[in-house]
């Protein structure tokens, strides 16, 4: 993770994930899925050397005329988002704002105690706790009912290692030449680990993006110019202290001083009422 300071000044904690060769390899339709409504596309990221497949992997990335992927992942699409075999996924698919789901293998810890587990305080430190300090204490009722331990109960055991699903990241920043995506807040996994990105499921776009959102150039050989970044427009946090008419206010400020001054609330010594000396702050009298 790193911070990204925004036109405001304002640091956001981002999360940075590249696009490497995503392709797509096959398309499923109902005869795939045995249904007649569903409709997915299967996309590769990363490159392979032929030598490192298995026979299987070989003749399906043969048989669709697609470079070996070092990881494979199907995506649930509707009927006319359907793309034709061997098309790129470039980096502007995706548009600055938007939420994501981001999936991928959390951390492995091994096998840890309640403590590291769980967040159980432990034992006592010192006194009364022999050989007690990180144990879990009871696990089940002492008497005859319920006589069991229940299940689910927290103990000691293998921790991460599981595909977890962190949701609705916003989308801040896209670098459009080195295919990175700035995504705020963390992610599931470790550095240069593998994650699937999808759009937010609980909570879309208000306004409907266009479709599709990337149209590639219609003169492949005219050069096109393209910003290298593409930044969310966070709204201005000063636009109300902007709009303020500083000089009217101090203007009555002034006024309400002379008042009280004259109606003698405040002495010529600079004390008030209550006693305590108020500055002076327009250098008036």
């Amino acid at each position: 993770m790193r911070g990204e300071v925004d036109l405001w000044g304002t640091v956001h904690p981002v999360t940075l994930v590249q696009l490497q060769n995503n392709e797509v390899i096959q398309v499923k339709g109902p005869k795939d899925h045995q249904s007649e409504t569903v409709y997915s596309l299967q996309i590769g990221a990363g490159l392979r050397k032929w030598k490192n497949l298995s026979k299987p992997e070989m003749g399906h990335f043969a048989k669709h005329g697609i470079e070996p992927k070092e990881v494979v992942g199907e995506f649930r699409v509707t009927q006319d988002a359907l793309l034709p075999v061997g098309t790129q996924i470039p980096i502007t698919h995706f548009v600055v704002g938007q939420y994501l789901d981001v999936l991928g293998i959390s951390k492995a810890h091994g096998t840890q105690g309640v403590m590291k587990r769980w967040g159980f305080s432990g034992g006592r430190a010192s006194h009364g706790s022999s050989l007690q300090h990180r144990k879990p204490g009871s696990i089940a009722g002492g008497n005859t009912t319920p006589g069991r331990v229940w299940k689910g109960t927290h103990m000691a055991g293998r921790m991460g290692g599981d595909r977890i699903t962190v949701q609705n990241l916003q989308l801040l920043k896209i670098n459009t030449e080195d295919n990175i995506l700035y995504i705020r807040g963390c992610i599931p996994g470790n550095k240069d680990s593998w994650v699937e990105v999808r759009d937010a499921l609980k909570r879309p776009p208000r306004i409907p993006p266009p479709f599709p959102t990337h149209l590639p150039a219609i003169q492949p050989n005219r050069p096109v110019k393209k910003k290298k970044y593409l930044r969310i427009k966070f709204p201005d946090p000063y636009k109300k202290i902007r709009t303020i008419d500083w000089e009217t206010k101090w203007a009555d400020a002034r006024i309400a001083l002379r008042s009280a001054q004259q109606q003698g609330l405040l002495t010529d010594d600079g004390e008030g009422d209550d006693g305590d000396e108020d500055d002076d702050l327009f250098g008036e009298k």
